[in-house]
């Protein structure tokens, strides 16, 4: 029984709330440190005085966030948190709806469906190669290219050319890596289906493709076509970003490949399309790891490839409950009980998202606009905002990332944040070795935490004249830091120490 789309609707708003209730809902830290605080600064110039990643990012335009970030310039600062939820929402639906509609292709019966999306969403998330997915918790650019991207194949898949790259050119000025990636398999797949006869006709989508982003695409690579550090490769790939950029889990491989087997088996004989576009991906990803593990070649390395593993998995578990739809019963609901049961599943669900959570074991935000929030962190910022000017300058511990948004003060320098550009990326990792005593030898990624703690708490009065002198006004470290300055913030955590004069 083929699902109507009020009832599909239903079910995606119940997914949301089920996503919701297991991931949480972030807002002003984490991977908003790259975004909000650049908002912020188009709104107002005065902002972020001397911040490295922003002043760099500033000295790139365009860059890979410009365009997303102006837009959403364009909406009062004051207004953001709603904004940011609001669209949240809105493309998480989006996704949900648009994953529907591509099983509805190949499974007939509605249970199956939803049980594929939720096994990719709930219970498999982050399983693909390469940390990322299709759904964050927090809204950012991925989450809205990710959203018009499951449409652009949709469309492809359905024989919509045209709407498949007119999708696409919206989503590689949103995330250029999303957007391209999926032009290139797209333009792949239309090349191995030659046909003499309408060969260029086939073409033409991809040639307006090309055109109306390739200005832009040039423009990005000329920002980051500086010669490379010897060591560029390793900062960016491997000590920051390695688990985006290197597979290391055994029982991902072991269920990726799984999945992709089973893709091949079910689209062999029902899409050639999809049979192609796994086939492809698959394909560049072993080009890809065979890059990053051995031939270490930059450019290739910025296709961050592994990013495309998350339509693998999730046309995998398509192909997986199609394998077993011939197997299992239908089951016939009568649309009355169907919505009553959705209504009241939505209604309980959300009950336990804003009352019973906090009683949970749950550990992830719920960082809603309406929602008060009381923790340390954030508490530090607000007094931080109300000591301090425009023009402070800080450190501060390495994980640390809500200084940024909640106190709109600069930093001398983020692990979080980083220009990917080697035009900066030796002068980023100088610093955070300055800051945080970590080098290339210490691994990569957030794994270095302890060690960064441990470091940045034995910084002392001896290293005060050294911070001074690169222009440091201000020190945010653990309450149990302690420093012969002056201090202007404190609470039960945190300490900010003043380490200039006015």
């Amino acid at each position: 029984m083929k699902a109507s789309a009020f009832h599909v609707l239903l079910f995606s708003i119940l997914t949301y709330l089920l996503l919701l209730l297991l991931f949480g809902y972030q807002f002003g830290d984490n991977d908003h440190i790259e975004l909000l605080p650049y908002i912020l600064k188009l709104q107002d110039p005065t902002l972020y005085q001397n911040d490295f990643f922003l002043d760099s990012m500033f000295a790139m335009i365009p860059n890979e966030r410009h365009i997303f970030a102006s837009v959403f310039s364009l909406f009062p600062a004051s207004s953001l948190e709603w904004v940011f939820f609001i669209f949240h929402v809105f493309s998480s639906l989006i996704l949900i709806f648009g994953l529907y509609r591509i099983a509805e292709r190949f499974v007939s019966r509605p249970y199956l469906i939803w049980s594929a999306i939720i096994l990719n969403l709930l219970f498999f998330h982050e399983w693909n190669f390469g940390k990322v997915e299709m759904y964050y918790s927090a809204f950012q650019a991925s989450n809205l290219a990710k959203a018009i991207a499951v449409w652009s194949i949709f469309y492809f898949i359905d024989g919509h050319k045209w709407a498949a790259f007119i999708l696409l050119i919206a989503v590689t000025y949103i995330q250029v890596v999303v957007g391209l990636n999926l032009a290139i398999v797209f333009t792949s797949i239309v090349v191995l289906g030659f046909r003499r006869q309408a060969f260029f006709s086939d073409l033409k989508p991809v040639i307006a493709y090309t055109v109306l982003t390739l200005p832009f695409l040039l423009l990005l690579l000329m920002n980051r076509s500086a010669a490379s550090d010897k060591h560029y490769f390793e900062i960016m790939f491997n000590f920051r970003h390695q688990h985006h950029f290197f597979i290391y889990s055994s029982d991902k491989i072991i269920l990726m490949l799984s999945l992709i087997m089973l893709s091949l088996v079910f689209y062999f004989n029902r899409s050639k399309e999809l049979f192609l576009f796994t086939m492809i991906i698959t394909i560049g990803t072993c080009i890809y790891v065979l890059n990053m593990q051995f031939l270490k070649i930059e450019f290739i390395a910025n296709f961050n490839w592994l990013k495309n593993t998350i339509w693998l998995k999730y046309l995998g578990f398509v192909g997986f409950v199609g394998l077993l739809e011939k197997y299992l019963p239908k089951f016939t609901f009568k649309p009355a009980l169907l919505t009553l049961f959705l209504g009241l599943a939505i209604l309980t669900t959300g009950h336990l998202l804003l009352n019973q959570r906090d009683k949970t074991n749950y550990t992830a935000p719920l960082e809603f606009p309406t929602r008060e929030r009381s923790d340390s962190s954030l508490d530090i910022c607000e007094q931080i905002i109300n000591r301090t000017n425009n023009n402070a300058l800080f450190i501060q511990p390495f994980n640390f990332t809500a200084l940024k948004y909640h106190s709109q003060r600069a930093s001398y320098v983020d692990f979080k944040a980083i220009p990917r550009s080697p035009k900066f990326a030796q002068t980023w990792y100088k610093r955070i070795n300055e800051v945080y005593g970590l080098s290339l030898t210490d691994g990569g990624g957030f794994g270095m935490k302890q060690k960064a703690d441990k470091n940045y708490k034995t910084m002392s009065d001896k290293d005060i004249p050294f911070l001074s002198k690169h222009g440091i006004t201000h020190l945010l470290t653990f309450r149990d830091h302690k420093l012969n300055a002056p201090v202007i913030a404190e609470n039960s955590d945190y300490i900010v120490y003043k380490l200039t004069e006015d």
